[in-house]
C-alpha cells in the first residue's frame, strides 16, 4: 500500500510539473511569434539596431524553447513510466486481494472436493491457465495422482503419473519452483510449483498452457501468485484429506459400536 501511495504522489507531481511546462511552452511560443511580427515591421522601417536586438532576443527565446521542449519530452516519458508502474502495482494489489479472499475460502472448508474447486478457480481466474493439473502424492504407491486438471482433450482427474517427465520429477524431488525459459521450449510445463507442508513435498501444481488473453505469458505477478497459492493450497489439501480420512474412520467405529449394542441386546 505504501508503494502505491508513493507512486500516486509521484504521478500527481509529474502531472502538475507537466502542466506548468506546457503553460511556459505556450508563453514562449507566443512571444516568439510576437518577435517575428516585430522583426518584420522593423524590416519595413529599416531600423538595423533594433532589428539586431530583436534577432538576439528571438534566438535566446528559441534556445530556451528547445530546452523546455526537451525537458517536456523527458517529463512526459517519466509520467508514462509512472502511469505504467501505477497500473502494474494496482493490478498486483487487486490480484493479491483476490488471492487473500480465495485463501480464506480454502481454509474455510475441510471437504476435499470443495478445497480442490477453490484451487481450480484461482488457477483459472487469477493465473489464466487453460491447461493445468493439480497432483498429490499417493501415500501407498508413492507417485503423484492428478486430483484435478484440464488437458488438451478435456478434464483429467484420478490419473496416476507413474511415469513423469524430468521437470516434474525435479520439482517433487527438490521442492523447487520451475518457470520455463526460452531455451526450454520442449518442456510440457510453463510453470510447475511444489506443494509443500513445511519441508515435505506433498504434490505439485503445473501450468501447461495459458488462455488466449494472456498473450504476455506468465508475469512476475503470476510467479508470486503461484508461490502464494502453493503455500496455502498444500496445507488446505492435506488438512482436508486427513479430516476426511478421520471422519470415515470415526463413522466406521460408530457403526461398529452400534452393532455391538445390538448384539448385547
Amino acid at each position: 500500500m505504501k508503494r502505491l501511495e508513493e507512486l500516486v504522489e509521484y504521478f500527481e507531481k509529474g502531472k502538475a510539473f507537466t502542466e506548468e511546462l506546457m503553460k511556459e511552452n505556450e508563453r514562449l511560443r507566443m512571444r516568439t511569434v510576437q518577435l517575428e511580427k516585430e522583426k518584420m515591421e522593423l524590416k519595413s522601417r529599416s531600423d538595423p539596431e533594433r532589428l539586431r536586438e530583436l534577432l538576439e532576443e528571438n534566438k535566446e527565446l528559441r534556445d530556451r524553447l528547445e530546452t523546455l521542449e526537451a525537458r517536456f519530452d523527458e517529463v512526459e516519458k517519466e509520467n508514462n513510466d509512472f502511469a505504467q508502474r501505477y497500473v502494474e502495482v494496482q493490478t498486483q494489489n487487486d490480484n493479491l486481494l483476490n488471492l487473500y479472499v480465495s485463501s480464506y475460502q480454502l481454509h474455510s472448508t475441510l471437504v476435499p472436493d470443495e478445497v480442490v474447486n477453490v484451487i481450480v478457480e484461482i488457477i483459472l481466474n487469477l493465473i489464466g491457465a487453460e491447461q493445468y493439473f493439480i497432483a498429490m502424492m499417493d501415500d501407498r504407491k508413492k507417485y503423484p495422482v492428478i486430483v484435478a486438471g484440464e488437458g488438451p482433450d478435456g478434464p483429467i482427474r484420478g490419473q496416476s503419473l507413474s511415469r513423469i517427465d524430468p521437470v516434474l520429477a525435479r520439482v517433487l524431488r527438490e521442492g523447487s519452483e520451475y518457470f520455463r525459459a526460452e531455451e526450454d521450449d520442449d518442456s510440457p510445463h510453463l510453470a510447475c510449483t511444489p506443494l509443500k507442508v513445511k519441508d515435505d513435498v506433498v504434490g505439485a501444481i503445473s501450468i501447461g498452457k495459458l488462455m488466449d488473453q494472456k498473450k504476455e505469458g506468465l508475469t512476475g505477478i503470476d510467479h508470486e501468485l503461484l508461490s502464494l497459492l502453493a503455500d496455502h493450497a498444500a496445507t488446505a489439501l492435506v488438512s482436508s484429506k486427513l479430516y476426511s480420512r478421520t471422519e470415515r474412520k470415526l463413522r466406521t467405529v460408530e457403526s461398529f459400536l452400534e452393532l455391538l449394542k445390538l448384539d448385547g441386546k
